[in-house]
Formats: C-alpha cells, structure tokens, sequence
C-alpha cells in the first residue's frame, strides 16, 4: 500500500498546482506537493590554503620593516575564509535537515491514511474523507513550520556571514608605500650582493625583487588601479594658520574608527574627518569628498599642511613630512599619493576662508 501511494506522489508531482481543497482531499497530492518543497543541496567549499608567510619576518627584520600589517591582512584573510566555509557548512546541514524533515512528514502521512480510512469506514463516507482530511491538513502545516525554520536559520546563517563580511573590508589592506619601496630595493641590494656568494657554493638564487607602486591602504571600495604617486617631495611650506589647526584637529583624531557618514569624534568617514577638522580650523568646507575641491589647486611641489587631497570618492589631509591622514579604518597616517582604488583624482586643493 505505501509503495502504492507513494508512486501515486510521484505522478501527482507531474501535474498543475493543486489548489488548497485538492491537497485536503488528496494525500498523494498533498505528498508530491511537499516533496516538490524539497531544499536543495548546498555543497562545500573546495579546500583551500592560505599561502606560506614565514618568511616575511626574517626579510623585513633584514631591511628594518615591520610584517605586523601585512602579517594580520593574512591572518584576517584566513579568518573571513574560515567563516565563509563555516556559513557554506551550517546552511548545508540546515538544508539536508530540513529535508529530512519533509521526508519523514510524507512517509508519516503516507503511511498513516489507509489506518485512518478504515477506521472511520463505519461512520459513513463523509467521515473518511475528515479523516483523510485532517491526515493533510496536518502534515501541510508540518512542512510549513518546516520551511518557515530553515528560512530562518538560513537568515541568522546569512547575518553572520554579512557581519563577517563587514569586519573583513573594513580592514585596510597593506599596500605601496614610500617605506615599502626603500624595503624591495634593500632586499634587491641584498639579493644582489650574495649573488656572487651563493654562485660559488652552487646555489640558485631566485630573481631579485623589482620595486613597483602599489594603492597603499585606506577604507575599501571596488575598483581599478590608477597611476602611482609623483615621486619627488613638496617643497617646506610654513602652511596657513587654519590649515595647521585643522591638520592638530584631525591628528587629535588618530585611531578614530571608521564610520560610515560620520563627522564627529567617536567615528569618521573620510570627508566627515576634513569638514570637522577644518570646522576646528574656523572653516567651512562642503561635507563630500568631490565638493571639497573648493579654494585654490596647487601642484604637489607645493603642498602645505591642511591641503586636501582629493577623488571623486575620498578625501585626505596633508600632514607635513611626505604624508597625509585620511579617515581609512582607523584615522591613519599615511605617505602621499594620487591613487585610491581607482577614483578619479581630483587634486590637490588649499581651502580659503
């Protein structure tokens, strides 16, 4: 009999949509309309390894560098791997239970409708068909709570991985940067003078390392690489009143977290941290990063501390000494440069009164 009713579902499942009155009266409807709520399997991820870092340690103690950052962009990278796996893992279980689940309430109902039907057989048509009836009524709501639970683990699974998603970009990646090049071109010095050494004991070196400038590290956004930095130093400048006050005011800043939409101690984005700084300096400036190209343009010869610097989408501040905070995560120092993940440059620009 249950062999029966379930190639019954099977067939069922072939046809339209039952309607609701259809299900009540039909368990082999009822059951192919269950199964054909069935999850489908979420696979795995493919195994995977970080790369090897130990020997970045030695090689930046070589040149006097410090690995922490890039060492912890690696270690955050595993980390946000590792919670991706887990969500793929966790939503496959709830899945694979989930239809189980569904299986089991089939099978239940299959198997419990012949009972029901003789039973009631006494009492006359219309009491086989309630019988029938609250056999499918109940199993639709099973499937139902079913489906309602793996949506919502699905959801708290989703949540975790946005939040972990969140907490990875919102990391600042190592990039280029006026000590990384001197750094390369040490270890090229280096790679060069034992060339001899490692020649005469029969050693193979690998191809000494090649400078090359790369965006360095601020709050992410997608897109493309633009052109690398002028290489040449600003020419001392004693700077305007309101530009040293502005630049003190955003230095008081250092290691603010970065905020989306944020203007005021305790989180910043980029623009908020210009505006505010110079809000400190007595200046007004607009609140985005492309309206605050305001004032005059002057070239990067002649850059001078509360100078913005500016994309389409960022906003940064001349500093002094080669270098410029800008609102990344946190408010940061960083070596001048005309690439952001590539925005459209928009300059250099002095702010007026």
């Amino acid at each position: 009999m249950t062999a029966a009713w379930a190639g019954l579902a099977r067939e069922a499942g072939r046809a339209a949509l039952p309607s609701t009155a259809d299900l009540l009266l039909n368990p082999a409807l009822t059951a192919a309309r269950i199964l054909a709520e069935t999850p489908e399997a979420i696979p795995t991820l493919p195994s995977f390894r970080i790369p090897e870092f130990a020997d970045l340690e030695p090689l930046a103690r070589a040149v006097g560098a410090d690995p922490q950052a890039h060492l912890a962009a690696v270690q955050g990278l595993a980390t946000h791997r590792a919670d991706i796996s887990d969500a793929f893992a966790a939503a496959g279980i709830f899945a694979a239970a989930a239809a189980a689940e569904l299986a089991n309430i089939v099978g239940s109902l299959i198997a419990a409708v012949p009972g029901a039907f003789a039973a009631a057989a006494p009492l006359g048509p219309g009491a086989q068909i309630a019988a029938v009836a609250a056999l499918t009524g109940k199993a639709l709501a099973d499937a139902a709570g079913t489906l309602n639970n793996l949506e919502e683990e699905l959801n708290r699974v989703a949540q975790r991985l946005a939040a972990s998603t969140a907490a990875a970009l919102a990391v600042p990646l190592p990039g280029g940067s006026a000590s990384g090049q001197l750094a390369t071109e040490a270890l090229a010095g280096l790679a060069r003078t034992a060339q001899p050494y490692a020649a005469a004991a029969g050693i193979q070196l690998p191809p000494a390392p090649v400078p090359a400038t790369v965006p360095a590290a601020v709050h992410r956004a997608p897109a493309a690489p633009v052109a690398p930095p002028p290489q040449v130093a600003p020419a001392p400048a004693a700077g305007s009143s309101a530009g040293a006050a502005a630049v003190a005011a955003a230095k008081s800043q250092l290691g603010t977290p970065y905020v989306w939409g944020g203007s005021q101690p305790g989180g910043f984005d980029c623009s908020g941290l210009t505006s505010w700084a110079y809000r400190q300096a007595g200046v007004e400036l607009p609140r985005t990063a492309a309206s605050q190209a305001v004032g005059r343009q002057v070239s990067y010869a002649e850059l001078q501390p509360g100078d913005l610097v500016l994309w389409e989408g960022h906003a940064a501040m001349y500093a002094g000494d080669g270098m410029m905070i800008e609102a990344g995560d946190p408010v940061q120092l960083n070596p001048v440069r005309t690439s952001n993940l590539g925005m459209a440059f928009l300059g250099f620009w002095r702010p007026t009164g």
